[in-house]
């Protein structure tokens, strides 16, 4: 009785030595803030027909002004507070600056609905996400992705965290989504099919299901996600805040997924009714 005690003893001291990390995170991590940095890269992205045709209608110059611009509209900083139970995804609202005399200025909307402010809760398996249609705001309501990643063994690090790569191919992305009636396009449609494969990294050791936008599904908390030519990256990190407060959305009028592609395509063909009249 002695021996087989013993051995069970030094079986669970092994146990505790070459997984201290993952246990004791799982025990004290209770909610966290991430900040995360948007990157848009165009020019590198883009087709050689695509950049010949930009360049050919446009003129160099122009061309080269226009990259530029939707580069620097493509920048922003994103706050991610979470929980166990709910987070909220949301883009910090910068005032923009008054452009240089010759400089183009452009704000991005995105289309991609990954990348909206987002609410989601994991207890009743549902996200609210901002959008709009026409200047109305609407808050749409839909269930939580159920994203297929597949998870690789290749691993690299940012800042102490060790994180791992998983990754979702575009046409099982597509899928998912036109189940729900919510088939979005990139940002923009000037970059080759391979950008819109889903690159993401994340961090075993913050076991949390939960990223930046719509993305979750992971055994960790996702520090950078990619499609190519938008990248998301996790630039700090707060774990165990002290009275962290996550709130649902309040301004907008509720909607479901369905609805709310049903009656963007109405008045999208309002409006194109109308232009033709003229």
């Amino acid at each position: 009785m002695l021996y087989k005690n013993s051995s069970r003893y030094y079986i669970l001291l092994a146990v505790l030595l070459v997984f201290p990390a993952k246990i004791f995170c799982q025990q004290i991590i209770s909610n966290g803030q991430a900040i995360y940095q948007s990157k848009l890269s165009i020019k590198e992205e883009m087709t050689d027909s695509i950049r010949n045709n930009m360049i050919s209608s446009m003129g160099k110059e122009d061309f080269d002004i226009f990259v530029d611009a939707m580069s620097r509209a493509g920048e922003g900083t994103y706050t991610l507070d979470f929980n166990r139970e709910n987070s909220v995804f949301m883009k910090e609202q910068v005032l923009q600056k008054p452009s240089e005399i010759g400089k183009m200025t452009m704000q991005i909307n995105t289309s991609d609905i990954r990348y909206k402010n987002t609410y989601k809760d994991f207890v009743n398996n549902y996200q609210f996400r901002e959008d709009q249609i026409l200047g109305k705001e609407f808050l749409v309501k839909s269930d939580l992705n159920n994203f297929n990643w597949e998870i690789s063994n290749e691993s690299k690090s940012i800042g102490t965290w060790k994180i791992f790569k998983a990754v979702l191919i575009p046409n099982k992305v597509a899928a998912e989504e036109e189940e729900k009636g919510e088939i979005s396009n990139s940002i923009l449609d000037l970059v080759d099919d391979k950008a819109e494969i889903l690159t993401a990294w994340f961090a075993p050791e913050i076991p949390v299901n939960n990223g930046p936008g719509g993305f979750h599904g992971l055994p960790g908390l996702i520090l950078e996600v990619s499609n190519g030519s938008t990248t998301f990256l996790c630039t700090r990190l707060t774990l165990n805040l002290k009275n962290l407060e996550i709130d649902k959305f309040r301004t907008g009028e509720l909607i479901s997924a369905e609805g709310f592609e049903t009656l963007k395509i109405t008045k999208e063909q309002e409006r194109q009714n109308r232009r033709n009249k003229f």
